[in-house]
């Protein structure tokens, strides 16, 4: 069923209000350096740099890169063939997730109310609270695996319940729900298989279908991928890719101390409460004030809650976490959230639907949001909103050297991801780290500089680039 933007005044406010807390911020320069080496790798596997089972950072360091499983990195080479490697594409590829998750959960959504058009028509309650949560709009403006994967988690929890609505007899779902499984473990691994309780956690939580029919259906679910990645362990391009990432990320994530983010293993819980502050706040102020709850969706509210937290409790794990690690599983819990509130949405929906002031009103303020989204945009964009001097020098350094250039650079410099990352992003630069005496060399302020080499930028902030003038004395 299409949106009827025009009858559902609250629909087109979130939507508008979610624009305005992504897009002006998406479109701007810079990206935290997670995204930005996802997008190096991705730009470099859709120029013909790498394969998709062996992709590659950069000419000097990572030429395998194996740090996360290549899906991500597959669908990002697609949007640089087609759209080439200018400063918006990762951007673009972004905006389509937004969007694309923004459907994946209108999918789920309609599932649970498939027989309730009113209450399908309240999608814009879990959708506010999950595109308004900081976490959401921080993710998708930085590109993060994150993002990706949850698309497919939606899809595949969707397809899921689309199979127990048949009554556990929808084989059909039940294995689109496994691909959907499969290709989110292909974006960031184990993290992304949680959606495989569905059929078992809803006989628990729900009780809308017996034991024997939840038990075939997550047999289902699981088959699809443990079939591709037995077939995977005998393809030796994926056998030695799934080697590498479990060498290069899995044991270093329990052996190695600097991978550690943070002291306590509560922290994704504290982050996941500051995240759905907006929603709790949202929640307290549509309670108090319309008083009106759908005590009969309690037990799919608790399914959806426990659903979310099996995509966050496991990484508790390991003491590296980051909020964004939340992004997966929020949707979930958001939409628990929502489901006791429902028919407060219905009547705060018949509300504005029937007084021509509350409607008129909503629906100027969206257009005005729209209109102030699209005019920061145009404004902002381009523009750093982060490592604004970094930018600044690595464009000087992008002025002076041949693209596909390597440089050598000093300890502080060849250490630092962000400089690597937009060095190799926009120049296709790369750094050497292992003592080379090249051409050009990149060192920041006070740092010792290789004999030879004599500083050619004289506006740089960050670091400075020297082109080598002559050989080195013999001693």
């Amino acid at each position: 069923m299409a949106f009827r933007f025009s009858t559902n005044p609250l629909l087109l406010f979130v939507v508008a209000l979610s624009a305005a807390l992504l897009i002006p911020a998406l479109f701007m320069d810079g990206m935290f350096m997670d995204g930005l080496l996802y997008t190096c790798v991705g730009k470099n596997l859709g120029n013909g740099v790498g394969s998709f089972w062996d992709p590659q950072f950069s000419a000097t360091y990572m030429q395998s890169y194996h740090e996360q499983p290549p899906l991500m990195f597959g669908l990002l080479a697609v949007f640089f063939k087609v759209l080439g490697n200018g400063l918006y594409t990762e951007r673009i590829y972004c905006l389509w997730l937004a969007i694309a998750c923004f459907f994946a959960l209108r999918f789920v959504w309609n599932e649970i109310f498939q027989d309730n058009e009113s209450r399908r028509h309240q999608f814009w309650l879990p959708a506010l609270f999950f595109f308004c949560s900081p976490v959401t709009f921080w993710a998708y403006a930085n590109n993060v695996e994150e993002s990706t994967m949850v698309v497919f988690a939606l899809l595949s929890v969707g397809f899921q319940l689309r199979g127990i609505r048949n009554n556990g007899n929808g084989t059909v779902w039940f294995i689109f729900g496994g691909i959907a499984v499969t290709l989110s473990t292909l974006c960031k691994g184990l993290q992304g298989g949680f959606p495989i309780i569905v059929p078992l956690l809803w006989y628990i939580a729900v009780r809308a279908m017996n034991f024997r029919k939840a038990f075939l259906a997550t047999c289902l679910v699981v088959l699809v991928p443990v079939l591709f990645y037995t077939f995977a362990a005998f393809y030796e391009p994926a056998h030695n890719s799934y080697l590498s990432y479990f060498h290069d990320r899995i044991a270093t994530t329990f052996s190695v101390s600097e991978t550690a983010t943070t002291s306590s293993r509560f922290f994704i819980l504290f982050e996941l409460l500051l995240d759905t502050l907006p929603a709790l706040a949202i929640s307290a102020v549509l309670a108090l004030t319309v008083r009106r709850f759908s005590k009969e969706l309690s037990s799919k509210a608790v399914f959806f809650f426990a659903l979310g937290m099996s995509g966050i409790i496991p990484l508790m794990v390991t003491l590296e976490q980051r909020g964004f690690y939340l992004v997966t599983g929020l949707p979930f819990v958001v939409i628990a959230l929502a489901l006791p509130l429902t028919a407060t949405a219905e009547r705060l929906t018949q509300f504005v639907s029937e007084q021509k002031n509350a409607k008129r009103t909503l629906n100027s303020l969206a257009l005005l949001t729209i209109a102030g989204t699209i005019t920061a945009t145009i404004l902002l964009a381009g523009t750093p909103k982060r490592d604004k001097d970094m930018l600044h020098d690595v464009r000087m350094i992008g002025a002076v050297i041949a693209n596909g250039s390597t440089i050598s650079a000093d300890a502080g410099s060849a250490a630092n991801w962000s400089v690597l990352g937009y060095l190799n992003r926009y120049h296709d630069v790369s750094v050497d780290r292992n003592g080379a005496v090249l051409d050009y060399h990149i060192a920041t302020e006070g740092a010792p500089v290789p004999e030879g080499y004599t500083r050619i930028t004289r506006e740089s902030r960050v670091f400075h680039l020297y082109a080598k003038t002559s050989a080195p004395s013999q001693r």
